[in-house]
């Protein structure tokens, strides 16, 4: 049978219990993602009521920054100083602009934001189109003083054919910006100098790599199979000294850059999904520890088929040797065959995550919050999670562009910082945690 990906309200099949207050169906979890080993230090929900959704976490000293979907706030920052009351303290307004990713420079100076139109076209619709609904390319905010955020500049995408295209994931390292345009731009990888933030320059692309991607058969037109680069993300190597780009590139799976120069980049390792089987595709993101010898990678879905696995799954590759990557083992939700079983159009894909020597600190979309230990990394086991049944209920919410529904949680990033669990729900807000006991 061929996975079918739909872009459907993201609801448990399970109800029981009737209806929310906020008019949502009340969610009850598999046994297997109810709470465990986790407590919640602290919450915010103001940030919630003022967005159809929230999307992208970046947590920075005492600081986090909150991409908002849509207008009239593009960016939400939140004091964290106290983590049992996280406080909105500043909104930067950007109501032409649909958001879908927040990065942060290293200094804190600078929120660079990429925009592009959250829903996905719909199958008849074009370039054109779209083009009406948000601005296409980055926006970038001065947020030196934090109480204050200001417009320093913006730049519009292309592709190769001049078309408009979205920036649908962003990363910065010191004077240089990194946009991925997905499945609307051959151009994967745009790297701009902004050495002078009010007037980005384009400096290099990152040529696609040529892989032929299997059939789409009945996917809708936004989920064909197809190489193009969903996610990169940068690390400067500890022990060599050079900026390594670890991009997700759908079909084509993990490709390794040196991007030590931006203006050359250069590929330096590959994996792709065919060692687990061609059920397996849509490589969506990737991370790795800090010492840079291991790399986290997940796929948005793993269809039906050999491997067994649906969403909620990741791979360990052992990266110490990038001529010969190899596989260390791989890891599932517990509970994750409950989505085929009950035919639900329910999302555990394993989303922006944090990852330290030790641990994986997953955002795992309507599955919650896991922590997974992986000192030894050929045999990762979870030793905590917040489970769906622990989210507040979505607040009232202005009416705007949404992407995942009326259905909750829909946990996007998680950080860790400083023992503490950093966790966004793009409907119902940002929450503190912290693990509380070991299995």
């Amino acid at each position: 049978m061929t996975h079918r990906l739909l872009l459907l309200p993201i609801l448990f099949a399970c109800l029981v219990g009737g209806v929310l207050p906020t008019g949502l169906l009340a969610q009850i979890a598999p046994r297997e993602l109810r709470t465990s080993n986790m407590e919640l230090v602290g919450y915010n929900g103001e940030i919630a009521a003022k967005t159809p959704e929230l999307i992208q976490l970046v947590v920075q000293g005492d600081y986090a920054y909150i991409g908002s979907v849509y207008g009239p706030a593009g960016l939400f920052i939140v004091d964290i100083s106290d983590p049992r009351n996280p406080t909105l303290i500043a909104e930067f307004p950007q109501e032409d602009a649909e958001t879908h990713d927040v990065k942060v420079n290293a200094e804190g100076t600078i929120a660079v934001l990429a925009n592009q139109w959250v829903r996905p076209p719909e199958e008849e619709e074009t370039w054109e189109d779209m083009t009406g609904i948000s601005h296409l390319g980055l926006t970038l905010v001065d947020i030196s003083e934090k109480r204050n955020p200001k417009l320093l500049s913006r730049w519009e995408n292309h592709d190769s054919e001049g078309k408009p295209a979205p920036c649908h994931n962003v990363e910065i390292h010191d004077d240089f910006v990194y946009c991925t345009g997905l499945w609307w731009s051959d151009r994967g990888l745009v790297i701009l100098d902004i050495s002078d933030p009010t007037s980005p320059k384009e400096v290099a692309v990152a040529p696609t790599p040529e892989v032929a991607g299997p059939e789409g058969e009945d996917l809708p037109r936004w989920a064909q199979p197809g190489v193009y680069m969903h996610d990169i993300y940068l690390q400067l190597h500890p022990m060599l000294g050079r900026l390594f780009g670890y991009a997700a590139w759908w079909d084509a799976g993990l490709r390794v850059y040196d991007l030590t120069d931006p203006t050359s980049p250069l590929e330096v390792a590959n994996w792709a999904w065919a060692e687990l089987g061609p059920a397996l595709q849509n490589t969506y993101f990737a991370r790795p520890t800090p010492s840079g010898r291991l790399v986290v990678v997940v796929p948005a879905l793993g269809a039906e088929g050999g491997s067994g696995f649906g969403t909620g799954f990741l791979s360990i590759l052992d990266l110490s040797n990038p001529d010969r990557v190899e596989l260390l083992s791989t890891w599932s939700i517990p509970g994750h065959d409950w989505v085929r079983r009950s035919r639900s159009d329910l999302w555990w894909t394993l989303s922006n995550f944090d990852v330290t020597e030790k641990r994986i600190y997953l955002a795992n979309y309507a599955a919650g919050v896991w922590v997974i230990d992986i000192s030894d990394p050929t045999d990762p086991y979870a030793v905590a999670n917040f489970g769906p049944e622990s989210f507040e209920p979505p607040p009232s919410k202005p009416e705007g562009p949404t992407f995942w529904g009326e259905g909750y949680p829909y946990v996007h990033t998680v950080e860790e910082q400083d023992g503490l669990v950093y966790a966004l729900d793009a409907k119902s807000g940002l929450y503190v945690l912290r693990v509380v006991e070991e299995r």
